[in-house]
C-alpha cells in the first residue's frame, strides 16, 4: 500500500518546499557543496539564506501564510536533517549537465521583478551558473 498525506492549503506546501529548494539547489552547485558543508561555510550559507529570504519575501507579497515566523529557524532546521545530501542541481553540474536553476532561483528573481522586489542573491547565483553552463561540453552531458 502507499502512505498519503493530505494538505489542507497545497499552495502552501509548494511554497515551504520551494524555499528549501531555493536555499540549497543552486547554492550547493555554486560553492560545490554538500549541504552539511554549506551550512558550516561562514562565506557560504548567508549567501543561500539570502536566497531564501528574498523568496520568502515575495511568497508573504503574494499572500502566502506560512505556519512559521522565522524562516532561517524553519530551512535550517530542514537543512540539518540532510547535511550529506547533494541536490540534484550540485550533481547536473558535477556531471557537466544544465540544471534547473531557471524554473527554482531564476523564478524568485522572475516574481521579485514582477512584484517591485529585488533578488541579489538570486540574481547573483543564477549568472554564476548559467555562466558555468555555458562552458559545458554537451556531448561531455550526454555521456553521463
Amino acid at each position: 500500500g502507499f502512505n498519503v498525506k493530505a494538505f489542507e492549503d497545497i499552495v502552501l506546501m509548494v511554497w515551504e518546499k520551494f524555499l528549501g529548494n531555493v536555499t540549497l539547489s543552486a547554492s550547493t552547485a555554486a560553492f560545490d557543496m554538500t549541504v552539511g558543508e554549506l551550512m558550516a561555510s561562514d562565506e557560504a550559507w548567508p549567501v543561500a539564506l539570502g536566497c531564501m529570504l528574498e523568496a520568502y519575501r515575495v511568497g508573504v507579497h503574494l499572500g502566502v501564510k506560512f505556519k512559521f515566523d522565522d524562516p532561517v529557524a524553519y530551512v535550517t532546521e530542514f537543512a540539518s536533517t540532510i547535511p550529506d545530501a547533494s541536490p540534484s542541481m550540485r550533481l547536473d553540474h558535477l556531471a557537466g549537465r544544465p540544471s534547473e536553476v531557471d524554473v527554482i532561483n531564476g523564478r524568485v528573481v522572475d516574481l521579485c521583478r514582477e512584484n517591485g522586489l529585488e533578488a541579489p542573491y538570486n540574481q547573483a547565483l543564477c549568472a554564476i551558473l548559467r555562466t558555468r553552463e555555458a562552458r559545458f561540453d554537451p556531448a561531455e552531458a550526454r555521456r553521463t
